[in-house]
């Protein structure tokens, strides 16, 4: 459990890691716009979003059941941050 524990706190690390830098290159690039974009599945971007709740929820004693799971809809945005598309930048 630990261990699992510890591979998801450095899986977090990572993805802040990676927010910050993407700050920083919009920051320095306002008026280009710079951040690569692309197209991105819906399921493939909520299965993560997803499977960390259940680890949430199984944290609690509880479990999540999603009936109706995303399909694999267009969504343009920056795969590298993970929180673009599922925010105010998607398209």
């Amino acid at each position: 459990m630990k261990a699992r524990n510890w591979e998801r706190i450095e899986t977090e690390a990572q993805r802040l890691d990676s927010m910050i830098n993407d700050l920083l290159v919009m920051s320095r690039n306002q008026q280009k716009n710079a951040l690569v974009s692309e197209t991105i599945k819906a399921n493939q971007l909520w299965s993560e979003v997803l499977d960390n709740a259940a680890f949430e929820a199984e944290q609690m004693g509880k479990s999540l059941t999603v009936n109706f799971p995303p399909g694999p809809w267009p969504l343009y945005g920056n795969p590298n941050a993970p929180g673009e598309c599922a925010g105010k930048h998607c398209s």
